[in-house]
């Protein structure tokens, strides 16, 4: 993430782009992730395949409908 490759981190490489999620090349989502301060800093390469899995399996369970639709009748049902 920086100069000399001495930290490591996360970073998303789908973006919303004028309303639509794209898919950025690898070299375009570093240097976005380093402009915004979008990234998350990591000790090692498996912690952030281990971490980047966890948070793309967490981002598909709420993209789901069914996940949607369960979300929202439960918080119908706590009033």
């Amino acid at each position: 993430m920086d100069e000399n490759e001495s930290v490591i981190g996360l970073f998303p490489t789908v973006r919303l782009v004028d309303g639509n999620l794209k898919n950025l090349p690898l070299e375009q989502a570093l240097k976005m992730a380093i402009a915004k301060g979008d990234y998350v800093k990591v000790d090692s390469f498996d912690e952030g395949i281990a971490a980047s899995k966890a948070l793309s399996s967490q981002v598909a369970k709420e993209r789901r409908p069914e996940g949607y639709t369960a979300r929202w009748n439960k918080s119908r049902n706590k009033k």
